[in-house]
């Protein structure tokens, strides 16, 4: 009996202590009573078990009522940031389009899908109609991200087919380049031979065709529906001042193959920030892992260094002089110009963390056989390049854009170990500013992308320790995985430990902001789907032939782009709803009638009634005031049967 009652403690401690790790703290006396309660108790340890979990699902509960939901995007911060890749920006031009007009637009500027779009004779409601299967097309351009983890010859493939496809090609060019594909191994055989069989001038046409084409979804982006894109876009107006725009301005991004530069697509990201009044962060000018493959492959020597380092620079220089003479520069706000230098965590033995350079690139075998050098300590760029040749390579980008915020970003400085070999780099980085005549660095940024047992005290040593640069601090890609005490718990207690989590970090970043410089706060994963850390978890599952996962929960909004947290208060809210305006009175967004009932049941109405006020000017009282009436309108019938068993319509 007394080691049943020992484990009893244990067990509760342990509970005690994942509740404090995500921000909810059980008393100790809290604790006793429920100890006491099942002390020298003739019940088995699992009864036991299963009815204190149930005591911390009901906790939980109550819990929801009356937390407080803080909101990091109202963090009283210069900057507050979500992270936007081209397709959520593609996706949020269609559904933003309120018109034919602006549909048309949106088309001119999305590359991935071709549609001729006649504007002159549609009504709204067959505008509705468009809109929506131009959203869906570009939805089924892309293939999914866990075949392309299972096959990762697929994106070439699908450019290939794009290529064939565009119109540009003579059926004899076809027949070369189908040629081509049957007889080449890897894709950088396929771009050999395509250099060696056309013209740089059609090589030129064809590599910008096949940039064109994005045929892989970013990590959950066909889980999006138009009216999540829209919700998005209202978040972005409303609610944000900067938007980091992810991978656009990376290496493999702007150079094409034959070593030209094409900034359209980073030109269409720029702009769409401008149009919405809003700030930008680029992520990122020197990222490791977007080294070419024939670059990093080439043997170490002082040639090849020369020879890497003119890539490099070239491609720096370009960019931040596109930036400066398209009329961007008051639009760039800032700029990750060292990302991700040191190894991002832990290595297993001392020391724990190096310059990406000097790690040795050891390949480990996956359970399908492939050889791979770990991500962790890939290094890209620094193979062949050290701290005084990057230096050199920003030198050129500070020139282009003397005004511009140039960062230093890293993942990770939540544990303290990381510190010592940072300060080391920034130090040979401020060395060779002095040695330049120019700063290089005018601002620190910490990712972090956390796990939810990181706790409040290790967020403010970051943050402190941070500080000692001297330099404006920015949160930059923030997300957390809810991975730790969530087994067994429903979606709204995970939620419940997730926002305990983020009342934390917001109550840590205001009471720090002002003493150590916190300049700016940046959402990374937007949905629990859209989540990096997801597809990092599917690429090691899919290799061990597992199956793949959804959710680590750590995204910041609903599915539908809606604020998680107000899923956590119980409303007793009607379940009928009569009066529901729509575009044809002009007193709603311009939306399908279905969207509205898709809408209506995910919050619980279960009756729909569609009424617009229409304007009947013959109908005169005896004032002579014109009066508008209120007419029901079903003109899309088709609901009533599509819904019938679901919605009363």
């Amino acid at each position: 009996m007394e080691q049943k009652n020992r484990y009893i403690e244990n067990y509760l401690a342990n509970i005690a202590k994942k509740l404090s790790e995500n921000g909810i703290n059980i008393t100790e006396n809290q604790i006793l009573q429920i100890t006491n309660s099942y002390s020298n108790s003739d019940r088995t340890i699992e009864e036991i078990q299963k009815e204190i979990r149930s005591l911390v699902e009901e906790f939980l509960e109550n819990y929801a009522e009356t937390i407080a939901t803080k909101q990091l995007e109202n963090l009283p911060l210069p900057f507050n940031g979500i992270t936007l890749n081209n397709q959520d920006i593609d996706l949020m031009l269609i559904a933003g389009a309120n018109n034919p007009q602006e549909l048309q637009i949106a088309l001119s500027r999305i590359t991935n899908i071709k549609y001729s779009l006649n504007t002159t004779e549609l009504t709204e409601e067959q505008f509705l109609i468009l809109r929506q299967q131009v959203y869906d097309m570009y939805l089924n351009s892309l293939t999914p991200i866990n075949d392309y983890i299972k096959n990762n010859r697929l994106k070439m493939a699908r450019k290939i087919e794009y290529l064939k496809s565009s119109g540009n090609l003579s059926q004899e060019e076809v027949n070369i380049i189908n040629k081509i594909i049957s007889t080449s191994k890897t894709s950088q055989e396929i771009i050999e031979k395509l250099s060696q069989a056309f013209s740089p001038e059609k090589n030129h046409q064809m590599y910008e065709i096949i940039r064109d084409f994005s045929p892989i979804e970013k990590t959950g982006i066909k889980s999006s529906t138009l009216s999540s894109s829209r919700n998005l876009l209202e978040e972005i107006r409303h609610n944000y001042n900067s938007i980091t725009i992810d991978e656009e301005v990376k290496y493999g991004n702007i150079v094409l193959q034959d070593g030209s530069f094409d900034f359209r697509h980073l030109k269409k990201s720029l702009d769409f920030a401008k149009s919405l009044n809003k700030q930008v962060r680029l992520n990122t000018l020197l990222f490791y892992m977007d080294c070419p493959d024939e670059l990093y492959n080439l043997e170490k020597t002082k040639e090849n260094k020369v020879l890497v380092k003119q890539k490099l620079q070239s491609y720096v220089d370009a960019t931040t002089k596109f930036i400066a003479e398209n009329g961007y520069s008051d639009t760039v706000r800032s700029i990750d110009v060292f990302n991700e230098l040191l190894n991002r965590f832990s290595m297993s033995e001392e020391p724990l963390y190096m310059y990406r350079g000097n790690i040795p690139q050891l390949e480990t075998i996956l359970p399908n056989g492939s050889l791979v050098i770990d991500d962790n300590i890939k290094s890209g760029w620094l193979k062949h390049l050290d701290i005084a040749d990057l230096c050199d390579v920003i030198a050129v980008a500070r020139k282009n854009l003397p005004t511009t915020d140039f960062m230093y970003n890293d993942e990770n400085f939540i544990d303290p170990n990381k510190m010592a070999p940072t300060i080391n780099i920034i130090a040979q980085i401020r060395e060779n500013e002095k040695r330049l005549g120019v700063k290089l660095i005018d601002s620190i940024g910490t990712q972090m992308h956390i796990d939810n047992d990181v706790t409040k005290s290790q967020i403010k040593e970051m943050i402190i320790n941070l500080s000692q640069f001297g330099l404006p601090i920015e949160i930059t890609e923030f997300d957390i995985a809810m991975t730790n005490g969530t087994e067994n718990l429903s979606e709204k207690q995970i939620e419940t430990l997730r926002q305990a989590k983020i009342n934390e970090i917001y109550e840590v970043v205001d009471e720090l902001k002002e003493e150590y410089n916190i300049r700016g706060f940046t959402i990374w994963s937007k949905t629990d789907k859209q989540d990096f850390r997801v597809f990092l978890a599917n690429e090691e599952r899919i290799a061990q032939g597992l199956e793949p996962i959804e959710t680590l929960h750590g995204g910041y909004y609903t599915e539908q782009m809606q604020p998680k947290s107000k899923s956590l208060k119980k409303e007793n809210l009607q379940t009928f709803n009569y009066h529901t305006h729509t575009y044809r009175c002009g007193h709603a967004s311009i939306v399908e009638d279905e969207e509205y009932v898709k809408l209506a049941k995910q919050v619980g109405i279960t009756q729909l009634g569609f009424t617009d006020h229409v304007p009947v000017t013959e109908l005169e009282y005896q004032d002579s005031k014109k009066v508008c009436i209120f007419l029901k309108l079903m003109s899309t019938f088709h609901l009533l049967e599509n819904y019938k068993k679901k919605i009363l319509i």
